[in-house]
C-alpha cells in the first residue's frame, strides 16, 4: 500500500502490520517490510522513545509493542489478547490494560499511556515498573488527587517540559491536567458535548481524541 504526497515525491508505505491485500507491487516502495507479517488489532498510537525504539498502542490486543532499529517487533507491556487492570511491580509484561490508545513519553523516559476502557492514566516507568498515575478505575469527572480521581474513556495525552500531562478526556469532552503534584484538574471544558470558543470554564468539545502542547 503505497501513498505519494503532492507535488513533494515522498512516500509513505506500511512497515508494520498486515495489508488486507495479498496482491503486491512492482514499486519497490509498496514490497512488505521485515515487519509485516506482524499482527495488530487497532493500533491507535505510535510514540518514538528515546532510547532508539518505536512504540505501538495494539489497542485490540491490550497491549504495548516495541518496533526495534533491527526489524523486530516486541512485547513492552502487558500481554497480547489478555485485557485486565493490573499494575506490576517487576516486569512490565505481568501487567494487564484495557484497549490503551494514547501515550507519551516523559523526560524521564517513563511511558504514559491513556487506558481507555479502565478510564485510567497508567505509566510504565523506566525501571520497567507498572504503576497507575491516575484514575480510579470506576468512570466519571471527578478531579482530586492521583487515583482519587475519575476519567471516562481517555484517548489522547501529551506531557510538557515541566512533567505536566495534558489528558483528553473523551468521554467527559474535557481536556484534562495531572500535575507533577498528583492532582487532576480540568483545563477546559465543561462536561457538556459541543464546539463553543470562550473562556476555559465555558468552552466546550465533542469527544476530544487528540491534545499536544506547543514548545512555549
Amino acid at each position: 500500500m503505497t501513498t505519494r504526497s503532492h507535488g513533494l515525491g515522498s512516500v509513505a508505505r506500511t512497515i508494520i502490520g498486515r495489508t488486507p491485500s495479498s496482491e503486491q507491487s512492482d514499486d519497490p516502495a509498496s514490497s512488505p517490510s521485515a515487519f509485516s507479517s506482524s499482527s495488530l488489532d487497532r493500533p491507535s498510537c505510535v510514540a518514538w522513545h528515546p532510547s532508539g525504539f518505536l512504540l505501538v498502542a495494539d489497542t485490540g490486543n491490550h497491549c504495548i509493542k516495541r518496533v526495534t532499529v533491527e526489524g523486530t517487533i516486541e512485547p513492552f507491556a502487558g500481554k497480547e489478547g489478555e485485557a485486565g487492570t493490573l499494575d506490576n511491580d517487576d516486569d512490565a509484561l505481568g501487567a494487564r490494560f484495557r484497549e490503551p490508545r494514547g501515550m507519551a513519553v516523559d523526560g524521564a523516559h517513563n511511558v504514559l499511556v491513556a487506558d481507555a476502557k479502565n478510564h485510567r492514566i497508567r505509566a510504565v516507568l523506566a525501571d520497567g515498573r507498572v504503576v497507575t498515575a491516575a484514575g480510579s478505575g470506576v468512570r466519571g469527572s471527578s478531579d482530586g488527587y492521583s487515583t482519587e480521581a475519575s476519567f471516562n474513556g481517555p484517548r489522547s495525552l501529551c506531557v510538557d517540559n515541566t512533567g505536566v500531562v495534558y489528558i483528553a478526556d473523551s468521554g467527559n469532552h474535557m481536556i484534562r491536567r495531572l500535575g507533577t503534584d498528583g492532582t487532576v484538574t480540568v483545563v477546559a471544558g465543561t462536561g457538556e458535548a459541543g464546539s463553543v470558543d470562550g473562556p476555559l470554564d465555558q468552552s466546550r468539545f465533542w469527544y476530544p481524541y487528540g491534545v499536544c502542547v506547543d514548545k512555549g
